[in-house]
């Protein structure tokens, strides 16, 4: 006779509820969401700790059944996220050490547009941890944001909500001839060839040298728009 593995046998009544007991700990009573993919890897991980495992049936099982209790709601978010509201919630230290530690990647999706949910939000701005989304923005490069650069904030909050058309415009790609100006590309006469002299410019690089303004620090409110924030383009 062999004993089952931790990933074959299922759950017992006490591993149910000490899964749900973990859930509600690491899903903050804050109203920030918390994405199914992280939530899950660290699930396993105190699974794993514990001697037994928690597959992807159990899962969505235990995270449906509190959803039906009102321990939870269901949020946005790359592969959907959970929330939840509890007025007694205070963040641990624990709490604290692990947002600190994990990236939450697929947690940036605002859960909820209603007025609760935007109080909650605004109740958050009294949390200056990093783990505060609204005070600590990343600006590493990622396909979640498209950066806005030389514009004037209120002229084209203005403009959009005027109802006006305006599109993205992208930073022009070098041609070869400007390379070459810049010192990119060597132009060899004799034999008619180009070499790589450096790397290519990054977006940023290239747009300083065409003139257009990338700096994070926002423009004083004295400027008044020119003939470049009067177009379409963003």
């Amino acid at each position: 006779m062999t004993a089952q593995s931790p990933a074959s046998r299922p759950l017992t009544v006490n591993e149910r509820t000490l899964v749900q007991d973990w859930i509600l700990d690491l899903v903050p009573g804050d109203g920030a969401a918390v994405g199914n993919k992280t939530l899950k890897q660290r699930l396993e991980q105190k699974a794993e700790l514990h001697d037994f495992a928690v597959t992807d049936e159990d899962y969505w099982s235990i995270r449906e059944e509190l959803i039906a209790r009102g321990k939870l709601q269901k949020g946005s978010g790359r592969g959907g996220s959970v929330f939840r509201f509890d007025s007694s919630w205070k963040p641990s230290a624990q709490q604290t050490a692990i947002d600190e530690q994990y990236n939450w990647e697929d947690l940036d999706e605002p859960v909820s547009d209603s007025p609760e949910s935007l109080e909650k939000l605004r109740s958050r701005l009294l949390d200056l941890s990093a783990r505060n989304r609204l005070l600590n923005f990343s600006h590493a490069r990622s396909k979640r944001f498209a950066r806005i650069i030389d514009e004037l904030p209120d002229h084209l909050f203005e403009t959009l909500t005027a109802d006006q058309a305006m599109r993205f415009a992208p930073v022009p790609e070098p041609t070869e001839r400007q390379l070459i100006e810049q010192g990119y590309l060597k132009y060899d006469e004799q034999t008619g060839s180009v070499s790589e002299l450096k790397k290519p410019p990054t977006a940023e690089t290239w747009a300083q040298l065409l003139g257009i303004e990338t700096s994070y620090e926002l423009p004083t409110g004295s400027e008044s728009p020119g003939d470049k924030h009067a177009d379409d383009a963003i």
